[in-house]
């Protein structure tokens, strides 16, 4: 009997794992695989944000650019508070600021820039406006500073945008953002 007796203390040193070890090892790797899910889902949430950010620093870049590039080449600045039907000529300047700025462009055509109901809008000649900006971008303030507009005086015109905004398909992905850009009349002789 003693045989029997060793014989069975061997057979249960060498079985398996006690419940208990399995349920503790069970339960370790389940708070493991949920702060690996939680930090991956966080990763994917992050990396949202910033796709979606980069399309709307994209697409108010391209709006910036087009603008700055016509008013550096334009001439006759009028800047307002708002835009009549009939294009204004001569100019004005804003240093407090206004919404909208109108000018002529290297090609002789008048052309108009606004803040209106969430966008950047442009108007070429006499057409209506059409808007520069994706509809995920929300513009919440924009101003144009004018100086130096008149003809014949010493100063060289300039034309501070300050835009400023959020962006975002979806809460979640929501951004804001603030820009701010400086740009001189650079006039070629013809």
């Amino acid at each position: 009997m003693a045989y029997d007796r060793h014989h069975m203390k061997v057979a249960c040193t060498r079985g398996g794992f006690s419940l208990i070890e399995l349920i503790v090892s069970v339960a370790l790797f389940a708070v493991v695989m949920t702060a690996s899910v939680g930090t991956l889902l966080a990763l994917v949430s992050a990396n949202q944000k910033a796709q979606s950010l980069k399309s709307v620093i994209n697409n108010l870049h391209f709006a910036l650019d087009s603008m700055a590039r016509t008013i550096r080449t334009g001439q006759l600045y009028f800047c307002a508070d708002s835009v009549s039907e009939t294009v204004p000529s001569g100019t004005a300047d804003c240093a407090l600021g206004g919404r909208t700025l109108t000018l002529t462009d290297d090609h002789g055509v008048r052309l108009a820039y606004r803040y209106e109901e969430g966008r950047i809008e442009r108007r070429v000649g006499s057409e209506g406006f059409a808007g520069l900006t994706a509809p995920e971008v929300v513009i919440d303030d924009m101003q144009f500073y004018v100086t130096g507009s008149t003809v014949g005086d010493t100063v060289q015109p300039t034309v501070t945008i300050s835009i400023r905004g959020h962006a975002g398909a979806k809460p979640t992905t929501d951004s804001s953002f603030n820009v701010q850009t400086t740009v001189t009349q650079r006039v070629l002789d013809q």
